[in-house]
């Protein structure tokens, strides 16, 4: 099995898990990166040792590329025009603020994400959604 569809199939597990900011346990708890770090360490059986610590507050304008920096360091980068089924993708909310939001495709125009104080679950991806995906990754084939 590829090792995109492999992270769907493990991020649909974690539909239902109820949202906690930095957290990344299955059904507990998790925010949009712990979800991409349960995918992760379920995947490889390993922790990305790299742990960013990040505010929730959306209108961050640091300029750090925290998320950007780790994702980086642990994914392999995609094209834009090359996103697909199991790609990461990092978002910014507006121009001039760093990448604050990871979601996990799962089709052209759906995905499977933690936000807003709500559960992961799997959504259609509109227009608005769509303009706001700044950054693309896959999963190296081993680490």
């Amino acid at each position: 099995m590829e090792k995109t569809e492999q992270a769907v199939l493990i991020a649909r597990s974690w539909l239902g898990t109820p949202y906690q900011h930095q957290a990344s346990l299955k059904g507990v708890g998790a925010d949009c990166l712990g979800l991409i770090r349960g995918i992760y360490r379920e995947m490889y059986q390993v922790e990305p040792p790299e742990l960013i610590n990040y505010s929730g507050d959306w209108g961050d304008s640091n300029n750090v590329e925290s998320m950007l920096q780790v994702a980086e360091q642990y994914l392999t980068p995609v094209e834009l025009d090359e996103v697909g089924l199991g790609h990461v993708v990092l978002m910014r909310w507006k121009r001039g603020r760093v990448a604050k939001h990871a979601m996990l495709m799962t089709g052209p125009s759906t995905a499977i994400h933690a936000y807003n104080r709500s559960p992961i679950t799997e959504i259609n991806l509109n227009r608005w959604w769509l303009d706001k995906i700044v950054y693309a990754f896959t999963w190296p084939e081993e680490v």
